[in-house]
């Protein structure tokens, strides 16, 4: 899994979202790259999961917070969305 596919599985709640967490750690935390991009399909796929308790709202919080302080995630589409997912 590289980068890409790690940063694609957490914020999407994938299969293999754990060891995703466990790559990301060997690559640095900023990045002059914006490597994957939230848009309208993966916010509706998140709520959907949220509106299905298959996530907590503790785990959507942290989703926006993640998706929030990374430099490789463009998330400017649903950005007014991300800031609503926290308290």
């Amino acid at each position: 899994m590289n980068r890409v596919d790690a940063l694609e599985e957490i914020v999407t709640f994938g299969l293999h979202r754990n060891e995703a967490f466990l790559e990301l750690v060997n690559y640095p935390f900023d990045s002059e790259l914006e490597l994957i991009k939230i848009n309208n399909e993966i916010l509706i796929t998140v709520l959907r999961k949220y509106n299905s308790n298959l996530i907590s709202s503790n785990e959507l919080e942290e989703w926006a917070n993640f998706i929030e302080c990374r430099d490789d995630i463009n998330y400017e589409e649903v950005e007014g969305y991300i800031s609503t997912c926290k308290p």
